[in-house]
């Protein structure tokens, strides 16, 4: 799917996804006991999955980001997926109450770091009573907030966090999710005007003006990629996508994330930035 009106040429002087920080949180052994649609998470190699992680960290700090790394934590086999338990808005960064219930004390960890290391962001604690929100559900394309109604964020989440977003002069739209845990599992963005995804979730923004890249069929995985200070990381596994953001002139990274892919995680599951 490509918006009719629009060259290659047009994508790549659109990256404008600019990090200096983020968190990330160690892998453990517990790491197998994680949640899992299919019930696959008992297949990962906890060795290969920490270097997995050793390596998505590198490649943040060779594009210029300063990763400050939280321990594992063996009560939590699901914190390594960081980003669901955050949500940068503009002058703050809400802690969410992530949908799995066995999720909700991750944020402990994740508060007090953004308590020490961003004392310039408001921290905004989602209330008993507002719902659920995962981070994977939120997409963040130029003003607008596009907010995926999932098993893990509900309706009533979602508009709470859409009138933090609106309070900050942001914009918010609702896009069901279906066959996914989460939005971001199968479409992200490219830049604060394109996004890249499955044919089947693009359809979804065919209303906004928004240029689309859809990836190839066998490659759902890559509709999840991370763009950081110019550069897209890309899903080891897909070549064709990789190869087809070559040719429309992006600057791009590999890395594996197949043992995360086993409990449902993704190249932007394992981080925060801002």
């Amino acid at each position: 799917m490509n918006n009719t009106g629009f060259s290659d040429s047009d994508y790549a002087p659109l990256l404008t996804y600019r990090y200096s920080r983020a968190l990330v949180k160690r892998p453990g052994p517990e790491l197998i006991q994680a949640l899992s649609m299919d019930d696959t998470a008992g297949g990962i190699d906890a060795e290969a999955a920490f270097n997995q992680h050793e390596s998505y960290i590198s490649t943040l700090v060779s594009l210029g980001v300063d990763v400050h790394v939280l321990p594992s934590d063996p009560d939590h086999p699901d914190g390594v997926f960081v980003e669901d338990t955050a949500v940068v808005i503009p002058g703050a960064v809400v802690i969410t109450r992530p949908g799995a219930l066995p999720r909700r004390g991750e944020t402990k960890s994740v508060t007090r770091a953004f308590q020490e290391l961003a004392p310039e962001l408001e921290i905004i604690p989602m209330p008993e009573g507002s719902g659920t929100v995962d981070g994977g559900d939120i997409l963040r394309l130029g003003d607008c907030y596009y907010i995926g109604l999932s098993d893990r964020t509900n309706r009533e989440g979602g508009e709470w966090l859409a009138a933090r977003a609106e309070e900050r002069g942001c914009r918010a739209r609702f896009i069901p999710v279906s066959g996914s845990l989460h939005l971001t599992t199968v479409v992200t963005p490219l830049s604060p005007d394109t996004l890249i995804g499955t044919e089947e979730i693009l359809s979804q923004f065919s209303g906004d003006s928004v240029k689309m890249i859809a990836v190839p069929p066998n490659e759902s995985a890559a509709g999840n990629v991370l763009v950081v200070n110019g550069t897209v990381i890309v899903p080891a596994e897909c070549a064709e996508t990789l190869e087809m953001l070559h040719r429309k002139g992006f600057d791009t990274s590999v890395v594996d994330v197949s043992q995360y892919a086993r409990a449902d995680g993704a190249l932007t599951c394992l981080s925060i930035l801002w």
